[in-house]
């Protein structure tokens, strides 16, 4: 039995199907790659919000825990 099935579509074009209140954080030191995908990411979905945390790289909530929650609690407010 097979468990696993492809999408239909590519997920980069159902995007714009998105329709909630979205925050894309990434730390300013991460890689390229994940600079390339958040930078798609946030004209893909309409309204979406997206943050560069300062001397963070891959991992923003446990490097500058404070301004990561700061944002995701503002966001949320």
């Amino acid at each position: 039995m097979e468990l696993e099935r492809p999408p239909e579509e590519p997920a980069l074009g159902r995007l714009g199907q998105i329709a909630v209140p979205t925050l894309i954080v990434v730390g300013e030191q991460d890689i390229p790659d994940v600079h390339a995908h958040s930078g798609a990411l946030e004209p893909g979905i309409r309204g979406a919000t997206r943050v560069v945390l300062p001397g963070s790289g891959h991992l923003p909530h446990l490097e500058v825990s404070d301004a990561f929650n700061r944002i995701v609690l503002e966001f949320l407010a």
